[in-house]
């Protein structure tokens, strides 16, 4: 509330003081508009569309000059305007808030139903909840509506009161679906996924804003299949139309999990309801979509469509064509954007700089690695640094990269250090490698991919026994692994990739290879306390016998070679493209976008008759379980002809 003060002084003279902060354009408009103020209507009128709390008060004072007091409208309007004041440190906002309401309770308004509940608003966007939890004591028994027990449920979850606002929830007599919205985005925003749901799931009636809302706290949590699917019950089975919010949130889980073809769905079903009309907030996450999914050409042709782009837009573009092998094209983007008065940002930079490190232009990207300091005024962050080092390192000028990193003006990050580590690894500087990949061991001891990264570097020099000392101690520290990717946080291959290096019997132990970090991988080289990748071996001669007389090796290579090329699990195409006396390597691939999978069959030596084996995706980070329930299909087939696993998933 307004002080004693205030309460006491003449309201066009404090008006005045409030007045003369605005800015001078907003103050010229209202100043040329004043000598039409014939009426309370008329400056009702320009309340409702002021831009800010100080234009308000100088319409007011020109009201009190002209002897028209203003009303409950005049005053709401004018505190709705100070709810729309972004919060800063200043106390400015709250002093305004507070002058207006004291102006309110001077003219008799204050017991309004909109005067309070614009109050309310008002005092907790200026972060003064104490105000608005002592104005809504003093209107709640007999003023306030469900409009102010909604604006006390949200203002104390926006200011981090989460209880204080299931309280005020809780307490409500009547509640609308704006209520239980304001509950639900409080508790997904939170994170508080099971609350939310619960919530979601008792909810009488649900509008667009409800499924948005829970879509996109679950895409925020990183539970982006749980959002798909939520989406396909909204589309059909709600008879709810989604909002742009809601497209933009499960286009963005379909980016996150790299699925072409679910992305792609969500295209088409945008497209066919906003009949091509997209925002541009929407297609560009559509472009975002595809440059992530590999699906570049259709990233290129949304672009090209669109009449309009902003930033992100163009951002998207370039990363996409970075990702998918056009970067001379991302390259050139760069002075269309300019010419089209569009300036580049940081975020620009990167995919520039990832373009040139992808393509090995690394004068390209010097260049453009001090344009963006000097033409631009952008300060260098760390993913700027380390595509630099990767650019740099990648070309074999590892010692000029190490010069980089030391001349830097910032503590150099991990990732610039794996990035480091990965260009001596590919150039043979292992010594330097070595010792960069255990500080790197040092800096980030719970991050498996270093470790990773330092048993590679010794594999590729045929140091088996030092490879076989790291992996031992990864597994006795029960480190989680990483990704793999030790560089900037940028993926360059394709929803279909190329073929991992990795692959095949490794030497020492031998062994398959482990799964990455990600869930779209089984093996029978994984630890058996690790649910999410450990996949049990098969016998081809069980303990308890076939029916007829055990087989060899090489019969149970027959048999398992006819298995696969007979079980089509989700219609991917077997292909068998190499096979040795104790090694088959098989390639599924997706029936409509070509995604590739890796299957692996090994038979190691000496007497045991097991079988270990190895399903993987070659990108994204889930499958939707298509690698269990490959294998499960497998394991089902050759069960027919006698084989058996130690167990079932």
């Amino acid at each position: 509330m307004g002080s004693g003060g205030i309460r006491n002084a003449r309201p066009s003279s404090w008006l005045a003081a409030v007045a003369a902060a605005a800015a001078p354009p907003i103050a010229h408009a209202v100043l040329l508009t004043s000598g039409h103020l014939s009426s309370r209507a008329s400056a009702n009128s320009l309340l409702r569309v002021a831009p800010c709390s100080s234009a308000c008060a100088l319409i007011l004072r020109l009201l009190l000059l002209h002897r028209l007091r203003p009303d409950h409208i005049s005053l709401s309007f004018s505190l709705h305007a100070c709810a729309r004041v972004v919060p800063t440190t200043s106390r400015y906002p709250l002093t305004v808030t507070g002058l207006l309401h004291s102006l309110a309770l001077r003219l008799g308004h204050a017991r309004d139903v909109y005067v309070a509940n614009a109050a309310v608003s008002s005092y907790f966007a200026a972060s003064d909840v104490a105000s608005a939890d002592r104005l809504f004591a003093e209107v709640s028994t007999d003023v306030a509506d469900v409009v102010t027990w909604t604006t006390m449920v949200t203002g104390h979850a926006s200011a981090g009161g989460l209880g204080r606002a299931r309280h005020f929830f809780d307490a409500m007599s009547e509640r609308n679906v704006v209520s239980w919205n304001a509950m639900l985005s409080a508790y997904a925003r939170a994170g508080m996924l099971t609350e939310a749901r619960d919530l979601f799931d008792a909810m009488p009636t649900r509008n667009a804003a409800t499924w948005s809302c829970m879509i996109s706290g679950l895409v925020l949590s990183g539970r982006c299949w749980e959002a798909l699917g939520l989406f396909g019950d909204m589309v059909h089975s709600s008879g709810i139309v989604p909002n742009e919010p809601a497209l933009v949130s499960v286009v963005s889980a379909c980016a996150q999990m790299r699925s072409l073809e679910h992305g792609a769905w969500v295209h088409a079903y945008a497209e066919q309801e906003l009949q091509g009309a997209m925002s541009v907030v929407l297609a560009s996450a559509i472009i975002d979509m595809y440059g992530k999914c590999g699906g570049i050409h259709s990233a290129i042709r949304v672009f090209a469509a669109m009449p309009m782009r902003n930033i992100y837009s163009w951002n998207a573009m370039i990363t996409g064509l970075a990702m998918n092998g056009g970067e001379r094209q991302a390259l050139s983007l760069l002075w269309k954007m300019q010419m089209v008065g569009v300036q580049p940002n940081d975020i620009t930079f990167i995919g520039l700089l990832s373009a040139c490190t992808h393509s090995g232009l690394v004068n390209e990207g010097r260049r453009l690695f001090d344009s963006m300091i000097e033409d631009f005024g952008i300060q260098p962050f760390p993913q700027h640094y380390g595509l630099m080092v990767d650019l740099i390192g990648r070309s074999g000028r590892v010692m000029e990269a190490l010069y980089f990193v030391k001349s830097m003006p910032v503590e150099p990050h991990p990732g610039l250090w794996g990035a480091l580590a990965s260009a001596c690894k590919m150039h043979g500087k292992v010594e330097l490698g070595e010792e960069v990949a255990k500080k790197l061991i040092e800096l980030e001891p719970r991050h498996g991919s270093r470790y990773i990264l330092l048993s590679n570097l010794y594999g590729s020099v045929n140091r088996w026994d030092d490879m076989a000392s790291v992996r031992k101690i990864l597994k006795r520290r029960k480190v989680p692994k990483g990704t793999g990717n030790a560089v900037v946080g940028m993926t360059s291959a394709s929803c279909i990739g190329s073929k991992p290096s990795y692959l095949g019997v490794q030497k020492s132990p031998p062994s398959l290879a482990l799964c990455p970090a990600t869930n779209n991988c089984v093996s029978t080289s994984e630890e058996i306390s690790d649910s999410n990748h450990y996949a049990p071996p098969w016998n081809y001669n069980p303990k308890d016998g076939r029916s007829g007389k055990p087989i060899t090796k090489e019969e149970a290579m027959k048999e398992l070679i006819e298995v696969v090329t007979k079980t089509k699990p989700d219609n991917f195409t077997p292909r068998i493209v190499e096979k040795k006396d104790d090694y088959i390597r098989v390639e599924y691939e997706s029936p409509i976008f070509g995604f590739v999978d890796d299957v692996e069959f090994w038979f190691p030596p000496g007497n045991k008759t097991m079988v270990q084996y190895r399903s993987a995706s070659r990108s994204g980070f889930i499958d939707f379980n298509a690698n269990k329930k490959r294998v499960k299909e497998l394991r089902l087939a050759l069960e027919k002809k006698g084989w058996a696993s130690e167990s079932n998933f």
